[in-house]
């Protein structure tokens, strides 16, 4: 994930130890796939943009 955030631009240089402090002290676990929620409806966006309409 640290190569991964650099690579994208997101930060500069991280080591993975500073990325699981991050995550540890926000309380996300990735690792936790159950836990998310992956949306895989290509109409989700359009469906979802309805509610804060209302």
């Amino acid at each position: 994930m640290a190569a991964k955030l650099t690579a994208l631009g997101i930060t500069g240089t991280v080591s993975a130890s500073t990325v699981r402090r991050w995550l540890r002290e926000d309380a996300l676990k990735p690792w936790q796939y159950r836990s998310w929620i992956f949306i895989c409806d290509p109409g989700f966006r359009a469906k979802a943009q309805r509610v804060p309409d209302l």
